[in-house]
């Protein structure tokens, strides 16, 4: 416990300059950003084999939206979240993969982010205090990982590729491909937790 004292402290730390005022963590008015759906993501963060690792999961191929890619657990905004973006990753994390709650600890929210899709994505920071048994819904995830997160500062498995006239960062880690706004997003993480630049150009969002 004495050294998941410290790796929180060192995360509360290393967000802390970038989280969103308490005050104002409900979520944004999509009619203010002109905007079409909300959603919440949940970025778990473990220090473990000597460097920060995050949870990633695998869509469901029977999924409508991004069937069988890589994604950080969360989704959609409900009215039962009642205008509250950690309540929704919570709740997303709980459907998706059995989240075991009280085994991780909530560091903030980061500012929100906008897909090319027009969709605002809020991203909550936590970490894993205990290790997590955790139990698909098959339905919506096909199977999780966890992955170092220095590889997103490195060009060994980076490449960029075109989609719908858009430039996109993609990663190739195992047999995963992790790609998009949540490569994008990784990679945002990364240099905020190690302090330092990729070793490519970032692609403006």
């Amino acid at each position: 416990m004495e050294d998941y004292e410290k790796d929180k402290q060192f995360l509360d730390m290393s967000f802390k300059p970038y989280l969103v005022n308490e005050k104002k963590t409900n979520l944004v008015n999509l009619k203010k950003v002109n905007a079409s759906k909300a959603a919440s993501i949940l970025i778990l963060l473990q220090y473990k084999d000597g460097d920060w690792h995050v949870l990633l999961t695998v869509r469901s191929v029977h999924l409508r939206r991004h069937p069988g890619e890589v994604a950080f657990p969360g989704g959609m905004v409900d009215k039962e979240d009642l205008n509250d973006p950690v309540k929704t990753a919570l709740r997303e994390g709980i459907e998706e993969i059995g989240l075991e709650i009280n085994k991780i600890d909530i560091i903030g929210q980061l500012p929100w982010v906008r897909t090319r899709y027009n969709i605002i994505i809020h991203p909550i920071i936590g970490i894993i205090k205990e290790n997590l048994i955790l139990r698909l819904n098959k339905d919506e995830v096909s199977q999780y990982f966890t992955c170092p997160l220095s590889i997103f500062l490195k060009n060994d498995i980076y490449t960029t590729f075109n989609f719908n006239n858009f430039q996109f960062h993609s990663f190739q880690y195992k047999e995963y491909n992790i790609y998009g706004i949540t490569a994008w997003i990784l990679i945002k993480i990364a240099m905020i937790i190690y302090n330092k630049k990729p070793q490519f150009n970032l692609i403006k969002f």
